[in-house]
């Protein structure tokens, strides 16, 4: 979804259709934070 949504025809893009369902940005961007997370715990158990 993230990866759909950094393609340049769908940069500018609100909401596009992804494997038949409508997907809205907030969602890629929700998606984006949760990694950002994840990475950022992920990171605190390796030091």
């Amino acid at each position: 979804m993230i990866a759909a949504f950094d393609l340049p025809e769908n940069v500018s893009r609100g909401a596009i259709r992804l494997d038949g369902v409508m997907v809205e940005r907030l969602h890629a961007d929700m998606a984006k934070r949760t990694i950002e997370i994840a990475d950022a715990i992920a990171a605190m158990g390796k030091g």
